[in-house]
């Protein structure tokens, strides 16, 4: 399971001394446990893709301010580690979505004039995936 995964990598980072990641490690954990005394992958995978968003927005924000250089920095090497548990995330991604198409009976194409399939497939990447995905990044990873 990705929990124990994640488990095993923050004790590893506690006996580098790399407080970073495994705060970030810590936090993760955390969060899991909020939603699940044993957390699913799908439920680790959902906290992942959350803290993931927020540091994003958050180094968005923040980049160009020179005072917060150290800050931006932590959330770039938290973010670095965050994807490294997402290998096949993309693939996965795209897979759920051609799934979709299949059950709606649809092509890649049709979802740019159909907006009711789209609109079916965005709420199943967000059940399955944690919220974030927004349309653009669907359309990026169908390549339409």
């Amino acid at each position: 399971m990705l929990i124990d995964k994640i488990k095993e990598d923050r004790n590893k980072f506690r006996f580098e001394k790399n407080s970073i990641k495994e705060n970030i490690l810590k936090l993760i954990e955390s969060e899991s446990s909020k939603l699940n005394k044993n957390p699913s992958d799908n439920e680790v995978f959902k906290v992942l893709n959350s803290i993931y968003q927020s540091n994003s927005e958050t180094i968005e924000l923040i980049k160009d301010n020179k005072d917060r250089v150290d800050e931006t920095i932590k959330l770039v090497i938290e973010n670095d580690l965050i994807n490294s548990y997402f290998p096949n995330k993309i693939e996965t991604v795209v897979n759920s979505i051609n799934f979709q198409l299949i059950e709606l009976g649809k092509e890649k194409e049709d979802l740019q004039k159909d907006k009711k399939s789209l609109g079916v497939i965005m709420k199943s990447l967000n059940q399955n995936f944690g919220e974030g995905f927004n349309r653009l990044q669907m359309k990026k990873f169908l390549g339409i």
